[in-house]
């Protein structure tokens, strides 16, 4: 309800900032007298949120008045109406979800008084303070909110001290290391304090908060620990032990951390296996109940867990090996229609070397076993792994496509996709070992290798069916490696994979996810647009004009993943459509100009240097000229010192590229044009102007 209430507003649009300016007077004005009417202020809280839907907070306009808003919204949160307040806070999350830490001060000034809504006797009142402020911690990452919500773990409502201490933990969960960084004393004596407290409830979360801690700064947590009397460590380690976050109950162990030691797919309890395994086993509060049922791939007995303390990113691991499973399936079904000789089925189970699990598998029970550790350092087992061929050196047919056939293999969810090699490139990818279950990982490896693996198992099965597919034209970049285009590794190369991306039909859908108001879904359709264009695809004129017509909105978008993407997408587009975006060039390097003026990140900055210089090579230079002239004559554009750097020196560029011939001195444009260069250089203000100018 909460979220749905986000966009329940009603609709407008802006049409320049003097209107966005009026609207922002007009909400400021009703908020900030409590003796307007409760309907007023609730429809001017709802008017905030049409504005940020319209794209209110893309103008620059927008933050200024932004700032003279916390008071108004300072007296919508202590209001007596219920609905004044679940609007405010409503909107609070709104500005938060939108702006993420543009809205620094904002949340600052507001989270007080949000925090003392928690004990609130009217339920609408304490939960609408709560979940703003849940909203708040997750978009909005400043240092400063830290000192605020600590400085509440004192109060003498015991509600909210508990709140307060799960809000530690969310913010110790979803926020990065470098804004916490600041304030690891007041973290560390918050926590202390909250193992401590006389609620039982608080003392859990702040456990639950000292293991989040430890994940950011293991020798502080572990100096704290180390402080804490006996009956308060066994109790850390119950919590760790009850939740599944370690493999290990010391926290001073060399070279283990204190989670990442979940990522171990071979020794994490949420395994479906009970096999040996690569890693030590560890205590368990959970109890496991038997089941009748057995693991398809595996045929060994899984057992069902209880639903309490449950960790989620185990759940989320678990979901993902069963999603890994599925696919695995998927793809056997699609391979056993592949055609193969029956009588070489049999003679390759017992002579060839397919993987290694099936080794073990047909060996008898008293053979010798090389270690796992041994299998991807030997020669001769990878060679004849590799090739496929027979232990006693004869070679087994393969079919004329190459392709391994499924049927051959194992449905397990356990078969890692790096257990294979690149036959045309000759690059290698570990094996898994002989005697693991799972591939066993180090400490520091990536913990959600499962999510990794079925991500590229469906990227496998995206490719087969684009194979079986009526093949498209397909554009070829300089760095593409042609023997890629074979049958054999244009389904099974790791690289290949990643040249097919997502299989993108309706480009409908695309242009529609574009123009969404949801950042989420402009990102999708960027990658989807992106995808579409490599693969060689190309517009037609009316979706081209659509999608011309979405990319100079995008250029303002604030969002930073986002517009990184854009800049990619934007890049395939020139690549492709050059000869027909001639009439879009002055927008294009206008904005782009224009995006440069701005404060933005320098890996950002980079990225539109470096699509300033395709645009300089995919035009030609007297369209581009001709641009920049008309840019300049445009008495409505007051560019900053930046966009004017910027600009001299793509003209300077530009300008030593061309032919003097080009050159009319009797153009009045042009004359205007370098009028205004000669202007800019006799300011004050920025000798880089000056230096550029001349």
């Amino acid at each position: 309800m909460f979220i749905k209430s986000f966009e329940d507003v009603p609709r407008l649009t802006l049409y320049s900032a003097k209107e966005l300016e009026t609207e922002l007077t007009k909400i400021k004005d009703i908020l900030g007298d409590p003796s307007n009417d409760w309907e007023k202020r609730v429809e001017m809280c709802k008017r905030l949120r049409s504005l940020l839907i319209a794209g209110g907070h893309e103008y620059d306009e927008f933050y200024p008045y932004l700032r003279q808003l916390e008071l108004p919204f300072q007296n919508c949160v202590k209001d007596l109406r219920s609905q004044v307040v679940r609007e405010a806070c409503i909107t609070i999350a709104y500005l938060s979800q939108q702006l993420g830490t543009k809205l620094d001060h904002f949340a600052e000034t507001l989270l007080p008084s949000l925090i003392n809504l928690i004990p609130n006797s009217a339920k609408i009142m304490s939960t609408a303070g709560i979940v703003a402020i849940r909203f708040i911690i997750r978009y909005t990452h400043v240092s400063r909110l830290i000192p605020i919500i600590t400085s509440h773990l004192s109060s003498k409502s015991k509600d909210i001290r508990k709140t307060c201490f799960e809000f530690l933990d969310q913010l110790l969960v979803t926020w990065p290391t470098h804004p916490m960084e600041k304030h690891v004393g007041i973290l560390t004596d918050a926590i202390r304090k909250g193992i401590s407290d006389a609620d039982p409830e608080a003392r859990a979360f702040s456990r639950k908060a000292f293991w989040s801690f430890a994940d950011h700064f293991r020798e502080q947590a572990d100096s704290l620990l180390n402080s804490l009397d006996n009956s308060k460590q066994r109790m850390l380690h119950d919590e760790l032990t009850m939740s599944n976050s370690s493999s290990s109950s010391s926290l001073t162990q060399s070279g283990k951390p204190y989670r990442s030691t979940v990522s171990n797919h071979a020794g994490s309890v949420e395994n479906l296996s009970l096999g040996r395994t690569g890693t030590l086993g560890r205590r368990t509060g959970i109890s496991n109940l038997p089941n009748s049922k057995t693991d398809a791939s595996s045929g060994i007995p899984t057992r069902l867990r209880s639903t309490s303390a449950i960790d989620l990113s185990a759940v989320r691991r678990a979901k993902a090996r069963a999603a890994y499973s599925t696919v695995a399936n998927l793809t056997r079904g699609s391979g056993a229609s592949l055609p193969r000789n029956p009588a070489r089925r049999n003679e390759s189970s017992v002579h060839a070397i397919t993987s290694p699990e099936r080794v073990i598998k047909s060996r008898p029970r008293g053979s010798s076993q090389s270690q796992p550790s041994s299998r991807p350092d030997s020669p001769s087992s990878r060679l004849s792994y590799a090739t496929y061929s027979t232990t006693d050196g004869k070679g087994r047919t393969r079919n004329k496509s190459g392709i391994p056939i499924a049927t051959s293999r194992e449905a397990s969810p356990t078969r890692s996709g790096y257990a294979h090699e690149r036959r045309l490139s000759g690059s290698r990818m570990k094996l898994i070992g002989a005697g693991e279950k799972y591939p066993s990982l180090s400490s520091t490896a990536v913990p959600l290798m499962a999510e990794r693996t079925l991500q590229q198992s469906r990227e496998a099965e995206v490719a087969v069916a684009d194979a079986l597919r009526a093949p498209t034209r397909r554009r070829y970049n300089a760095f593409d490696d042609q023997s890629d285009e074979s049958e054999t590794s244009s389904v099974c190369s790791d690289r290949s994979f990643s040249s097919f991306g997502r299989s993108v039909d309706d480009i409908s859908e695309v242009i529609h996810n574009l123009h969404s108001i949801h950042w989420s879904d402009r990102k999708e359709g960027l990658q989807a647009l992106q995808a579409y264009l490599r693969s060689g695809r190309m517009l037609s004129t009316i979706e081209l004009k659509k999608v011309t017509d979405i990319f100079s909105k995008i250029f303002m978008d604030p969002h930073t993943k986002v517009f990184s993407l854009f800049l990619d997408a934007l890049n395939e587009l020139i690549v492709i459509h050059k000869n027909d975006l001639h009439s879009w060039l002055y927008v294009l390097l206008t904005r782009l100009f224009l995006k440069m003026g701005g404060d933005i990140l320098s890996s950002v900055l980079a990225k539109i240097q470096k699509t300033l210089e395709l645009v300089k090579e995919s035009f030609p230079y007297e369209n581009q000229f001709a641009a920049i002239v008309k840019f300049l004559n445009d008495q409505t554009q007051t560019p900053n010192t930046k966009v004017k750097i910027a600009l001299l020196k793509y003209l300077h560029s530009l300008i030593s590229d061309m032919d003097p011939s080009k050159f009319s001195s009797a153009n009045t444009e042009v004359r205007f044009a370098f009028m205004k260069v000669i202007s800019w250089t006799a300011m004050h203000k920025s000798s880089d102007l000056r230096k550029y100018g001349e």
